[in-house]
């Protein structure tokens, strides 16, 4: 459950090759009988110039999920880099990045479990300006012709579009690209929150390393929980907990063969 980061290429990320690699990863994969790739939308890089064309494109992607399924609401699947929402009578209006021209309908109900939820979330990215904040969200097509979203999960990224969970998280993953390092990051996918995880692997290291980054609110407890993970773990282990500064990074391949 990991994404790679190439020292080589972790600068050169664009929207466009995000949305590729996407794109590319839903092909030939089946979801209830569906082609996936039918039900997936991300937005195309936008381009002033090129408005009309790329907002053609996507409401025949549209109109096409409305007419999936006639005895029952076909969903679709939105992944995209969440702007903003502001609230209207029946419930919110959201803009996602790349679509200025199109907004995405929730219902009040939707709207209070998305503060409840996403609020902590929403106030950590506004402490970092240069952060990304991803979405996935099902969503169906109202008899109008106008997208209404069903039901959310968010990611933070650092402007690499490395995913983090916390501030200590962030200063490691800032302190490999910054020294040019490649490292998997690891991801908790169906895991809790509570369950210690290795927050990535340094793959520049022979053997390869499992760095394990205490969160600032942890307790004691849970810095001996992730210890206790690292200590029996598969790869030797970096740790970064208590209130120290952060450790020396683990020594990369090529520095080890050349002492």
């Amino acid at each position: 459950h990991c994404i790679s980061s190439a020292a080589s290429d972790v600068y050169k990320r664009q929207w466009w090759v995000i949305r590729r690699e996407l794109k590319a990863a839903a092909v030939n994969k089946i979801a209830k009988q569906q082609a996936f790739d039918t039900r997936l939308f991300v937005p195309e890089n936008f381009k002033m110039d090129y408005k009309e064309e790329i907002a053609a494109r996507r409401n025949s992607f549209f109109k096409n999920l409305g007419q999936q399924s006639k005895t029952s609401t076909a969903l679709g699947i939105l992944v995209a880099e969440y702007k903003t929402h502001e609230e209207t009578p029946l419930g919110a209006r959201f803009t996602f990045k790349h679509m200025p021209d199109c907004s995405f309908f929730a219902d009040k109900d939707f709207l209070t479990k998305f503060t409840r939820v996403f609020e902590e979330q929403l106030m950590f990215s506004s402490m970092l300006p240069d952060s990304h904040i991803m979405i996935i969200c099902t969503f169906s097509m109202a008899k109008a012709g106008y997208p209404v979203i069903q039901d959310m999960g968010m990611m933070l990224t650092t402007k690499n579009w490395i995913p983090f969970e916390h501030m200590r998280e962030v200063a490691v993953i800032d302190a490999m690209t910054e020294h040019n390092r490649s490292f998997a990051k690891s991801l908790r996918f169906n895991l809790d929150r509570s369950t210690p995880i290795a927050s990535m692997i340094s793959t520049d290291t022979v053997p390869p390393t499992a760095l394990y980054v205490s969160a600032p609110s942890d307790s004691g407890e849970d810095e001996a929980a992730l210890i206790h993970v690292a200590e029996e773990g598969t790869y030797p282990a970096w740790i970064w907990s208590g209130d120290g500064e952060m450790p020396e990074l683990p020594t990369r391949k090529l520095e080890s063969h050349q002492s």
